[in-house]
């Protein structure tokens, strides 16, 4: 209720406790002209008093079916952001979970790495490794006559792997080129 139709409420109270003591009064001729007058006046208040309160009524009345609308929109939203929200966060939780993964596996290959490297600092291990790769290379590369593994001069010594190529031997010592690979892979790319 605003201040306007509480004033006009206290008005029309008081023209009624007015009337009131008025018509409890014994009247005279000019009595009853004075209270059907104020009879009349009351009358006129009455209606105008019912009028204001049933616009109040009707003012409260659209004030609450705009402000129930309003909270209507605003549940709907609140809820359509939450729906939102929780996928977004379920999405950021699998991909986190991927990432984890991902993660973990890559860690387990830089151990596999790091024991590759460990295995190929040493000399004889380097060498045993650089054997079965010309071995595979020369099997895959060239007829099985064409080759031969640990060939031994007539002098007696060795060599890993001999090519036979018109006519004359060809000797291959199969050293693993460590020191070179590492410079390759710390190299810079340009």
């Amino acid at each position: 209720m605003d201040a306007a139709t509480l004033l006009a409420l206290v008005a029309a109270i008081a023209a009624l406790a007015a009337l009131a003591v008025v018509l409890r009064r014994p009247a005279g001729d000019g009595a009853a002209a004075v209270r059907d007058s104020l009879s009349a006046q009351l009358q006129a208040a009455q209606q105008g008093t019912q009028g204001q309160v049933e616009l109040v009524a009707r003012s409260v009345g659209d004030l609450r079916a705009e402000l129930s609308r309003a909270l209507g929109a605003t549940e709907q939203q609140v809820t359509t952001q939450a729906g939102t929200t929780q996928r977004t966060l379920n999405d950021l939780s699998r991909q986190l979970g991927t990432l984890s993964e991902q993660s973990q596996r890559i860690g387990e290959l830089a151990k596999d790495i790091g024991s590759l490297q460990d295995l190929l600092r040493a000399p004889k291990a380097r060498g045993g490794f650089g054997e079965l790769l010309l071995e595979r290379l020369l099997h895959d590369a060239l007829p099985a006559g064409a080759y031969e593994i640990q060939y031994t001069y007539k002098d007696g010594s060795r060599v890993d792997a001999i090519v036979r190529y018109a006519g004359r031997i060809v000797p291959i010592d199969a050293k693993f080129p460590n020191e070179t690979w590492a410079a390759l892979a710390n190299a810079v790319d340009e």
